[in-house]
C-alpha cells in the first residue's frame, strides 16, 4: 500500500510538471505571436499616415471648422503632398472641396492673412472685375461665395424679311452669357475680408469680381465694351445648368400674347402675292 501511494504521488507530480510545462510553452508561443503582431500591426503603421479629410462638400468661400474635417488613416503613398496638418478653424477655401478628399495647403488661405485676390482665384480660372449699375446689379444683396448667373444686353441688327440684318434697324437683345458662376469679391470684400477701407460704399459694391475660364473672361470683356452686363442670383442649394433662349421683343410678345402670335404664324403662313407701292413692298395674304 505505502508503494502503490508512492507511484501514485509520482504520476500525480509528473502530470503536474507536464501542465505546467504545456502552460509555460502556450504562453510562450502566445507571447510569440502577440509580438508578431505587435511588429505587423507597427511596421502597417509606418506606411500609413493622419490625414484630414472633408466630411462633406464644401464650397468655395466657405469658413473651415473642425465640423468640416475627420482624421483618417491612409497608406503613405495615397497622402498628397500638399496635405494640410495646421489648424483648420477659420480658414478660408478658395477651391471647392469634394466629400472625402483630402484637406490640401492650396485650396485654402488664412482670411486674415490673404496677399490678395490672387490666392482666392480657383486653378483654372480668372478673376475678371465687372462693374454693374445700382437697378440691375443685385448691389449690397451679394456677397463672396455666391453664385450668379451672367446675362448680357445689347443691340443688334433686326432681320429683314429677306432675312438679312441692316445695321440701320437695332433691336435689344439679352443674350445668356454663363450660369452658376462664383464670385470672388464685392468690392474689396474678399470671404470674410476687407481690404483697404474697413466698410464698403455703393460705388464699391458695384464692383464685382467673377471666376471664369480664360474663354468666358475674354467674352466677358468682349460684351462689356458692346453693351451691359447684368447679374441673376441663385440659390446656393441649385447649381444645374439649364437650356435659356435669347430675349428680344418678338419673343417676349409671343411670351405674354402666345394665342396673338399663333395667330399672326397662321397669317404668315399663308400664300401672298407682293405688292409695291413705290419703293415699299407689301405681303397680302391670299385667302383659299
Amino acid at each position: 500500500m505505502p508503494r502503490q501511494k508512492l507511484f501514485l504521488m509520482i504520476g500525480i507530480t509528473f502530470a503536474l510538471i507536464a501542465a505546467f510545462a504545456a502552460k509555460f510553452y502556450l504562453d510562450q508561443q502566445k507571447d510569440e505571436i502577440t509580438q508578431r503582431e505587435k511588429a505587423r500591426l507597427a511596421k502597417a503603421r509606418a506606411n500609413e499616415v493622419s490625414v484630414m479629410v472633408a466630411k462633406e462638400e464644401i464650397p468655395a468661400g466657405s469658413i473651415l471648422t473642425q465640423s468640416h474635417v475627420t482624421m483618417v488613416s491612409v497608406p503613405v503613398k495615397d497622402r498628397s503632398p500638399n496635405a494640410y496638418t495646421g489648424a483648420i478653424d477659420g480658414m478660408l477655401v478658395v477651391s471647392p472641396i469634394s466629400k472625402g478628399e483630402q484637406i490640401v495647403g492650396n485650396k485654402i488661405v488664412p482670411p486674415r492673412h490673404m496677399a490678395g485676390l490672387a490666392e482666392s482665384t480657383p486653378i483654372g480660372k480668372r478673376a475678371i472685375t465687372i462693374m454693374v449699375d445700382n437697378m440691375g446689379s443685385l448691389v449690397g444683396m451679394v456677397k463672396p461665395g455666391d453664385n450668379v448667373d451672367v446675362l448680357f444686353i445689347t443691340t443688334v441688327p433686326k432681320k429683314e424679311d429677306e432675312g438679312e440684318r441692316t445695321s440701320s434697324n437695332k433691336q435689344v437683345n439679352i443674350l445668356p452669357l454663363f450660369q452658376n458662376v462664383s464670385i470672388l469679391a464685392v468690392g474689396q470684400e474678399i470671404g470674410t475680408t476687407f481690404y483697404g477701407q474697413q466698410k464698403k460704399d455703393s460705388r464699391e459694391a458695384s464692383l464685382i469680381t467673377l471666376a471664369l475660364s480664360p474663354k468666358e473672361a475674354n467674352m466677358v470683356a468682349f460684351a462689356l465694351e458692346h453693351g451691359k452686363i447684368r447679374l441673376v442670383l441663385r440659390s446656393p442649394k441649385d447649381s444645374q445648368i439649364s437650356l435659356t433662349e435669347t430675349v428680344d421683343w418678338e419673343t417676349l410678345f409671343s411670351y405674354i400674347m402666345p394665342a396673338k402670335f399663333e395667330k399672326k404664324d397662321t397669317v404668315e403662313s399663308m400664300p401672298t402675292i407682293e405688292i409695291y407701292r413705290g419703293a415699299k413692298k407689301d405681303k397680302i395674304p391670299i385667302s383659299r
